[in-house]
């Protein structure tokens, strides 16, 4: 789908428990989505759309290239 509607595709390697307890993943996936946000479209050269799971993490993101 991702590669008929022109798409790049991120997901995000979040830290999981027991090692990393909540909130570190979620925390991870803000992170990453906080850095997409300030830097996609300068890196990418379009919008952002952002769409995840049920309950984050995990956190996917798209981004058309």
């Amino acid at each position: 789908m991702a590669d008929h509607y022109e798409l790049t595709v991120f997901s995000v390697g979040y830290r999981l428990a027991p090692e990393h307890p909540w909130p570190a993943g979620g925390e991870d996936c803000y992170d990453a989505a906080e850095w997409l946000v300030a830097n996609g479209p300068s890196v990418f050269g379009s919008e952002l759309m952002f769409t995840g799971g049920e309950v984050p993490p995990p956190f996917s993101l798209f981004h058309p290239y």
